[in-house]
């Protein structure tokens, strides 16, 4: 968003109609820092201001279940600013942050660029 990234975390709870249900695991945790606002910094300032935001939720995942646990990444208008080259350079600085420093799970390549990483 404008004013800093967030995350939420949920519990998908099998079972329940429709298919599943999605139960939100405490409250959003928040990163003042626009995400779009980190376009050509380095790696290092990129995961410095997300990182502590994701571990934060990743601490609300029971410890057995952490590297199952998917990420998901959306971005609101903020990001529509950059040019598609900003875009895919941010995406993919979050991307090896995340993979470096945390245990959530990522697809690879063309899959987590059409699944996980979304401009809204």
């Amino acid at each position: 968003g404008s004013t800093g990234c967030r995350a939420h975390t949920f519990h998908v709870v099998p079972g329940e109609l429709p298919a599943f249900a999605l139960r939100t695991v405490g409250k959003k945790v928040k990163s003042h820092t626009p995400l779009a606002s980190l376009a050509g910094k380095t790696d290092q300032q990129i995961a410095h201001a997300l990182l502590p935001m994701l571990a934060r939720a990743l601490d609300k995942v029971p410890p057995q279940h952490r590297g199952e646990t998917p990420l998901y990444v959306w971005a609101t208008a903020g990001m529509r600013v950059l040019n598609d080259h900003q875009q895919d350079r941010l995406w993919a600085a979050v991307t090896r942050a995340t993979r470096q420093h945390t245990n959530f799970r990522l697809s690879s390549g063309a899959l987590a660029a059409a699944t996980h990483f979304r401009t809204i």
